[in-house]
């Protein structure tokens, strides 16, 4: 497994790693947000995380810097259903603080209240 930071996607770019990752969530993604809509939105203001097997995109994390440069926000994370427990999600986290400007020493992310298997990922990872 190996990650790789992305300054920025295109538009496709993004809406193709939405789509393919839309029913690894607890509710489909197309169910909670229009895809292109959002898709457009990353591609002009997030940065990614991306973490790939040998072959194929196994997760990622989008992430925006605030406007004053105080903290990150992470409104996604994914990983494919089958490679979860594998350490994918801790390991793009881990890369995550390393693209980080030095400024920046905080990260916040919003988890749905229902999303057990989320919250207790991000306890485990210090949030």
């Amino acid at each position: 497994m190996f990650i790789k930071f992305k300054n920025h996607l295109s538009m496709s770019m993004v809406n193709s790693l939405l789509e393919r990752f839309d029913t690894s969530f607890d509710k489909p993604l197309h169910d909670i947000i229009d895809i292109n809509v959002y898709s457009e939105k990353l591609s002009l203001h997030a940065h990614f995380i991306i973490a790939y097997d040998e072959k194929e995109i196994i997760g990622f994390v989008a992430y925006y810097m605030n406007k004053e440069g105080q903290y990150a926000y992470i409104p996604l994370i994914a990983v494919h259903k089958e490679r979860r427990r594998r350490g994918v999600g801790h390991l793009m986290l881990s890369r995550l603080w390393e693209f980080l400007p030095v400024e920046i020493d905080k990260v916040r992310l919003v988890v749905k209240e229902g999303n057990i298997s989320a919250q207790l990922f991000y306890k485990r990872e210090g949030f």
